[in-house]
């Protein structure tokens, strides 16, 4: 039994001012990173939303910035066992909170023996935890 958080920033949401993969990366070149911009440690599952609403709420999105915080999170069971819910034929994507209509945080659960593919999802931006 194993799960993982994902947050998936998605450019097709309807009202969604999210930049284009393109868009963020040039955003990114154009926004050094430096050390004034590195994210907080969190140390819960409700910091780590509560940073990822803040910085979703900027017209700008620096991916470097959400990945470092995305790594940045320690995940205990205890945050987030109650999301945590399996299919015992495939592995289940749980919501964990819808953003702010720019990006969706999932717990994905994977049961004994259960596997998926490698594989990507066009036109989203994801980070895997």
């Amino acid at each position: 039994v194993s799960c993982c958080v994902a947050l998936v920033c998605d450019s097709k949401h309807s009202g969604s001012h999210l930049a284009t993969r393109q868009q963020l990366h040039t955003d990114y070149r154009t926004t050094p990173f430096n050390a004034m911009d590195h994210p907080p440690v969190v140390s819960t599952l409700d910091e780590l939303r509560t940073e990822l609403h803040r910085v979703f709420d900027e017209d700008h999105v620096n991916v470097d910035y959400v990945k470092e915080l995305m790594e940045s999170y320690q995940s205990k069971p205890a945050d987030w066992k109650k999301y945590a819910l399996w299919d015992r034929y495939k592995y289940t994507r749980n919501m964990v909170d819808e953003g702010n209509g720019k990006f969706n945080l999932m717990l994905l659960c994977w049961g004994p023996s259960q596997t998926s593919t490698i594989h990507d999802h066009a036109d989203a931006h994801c980070f895997m935890k």
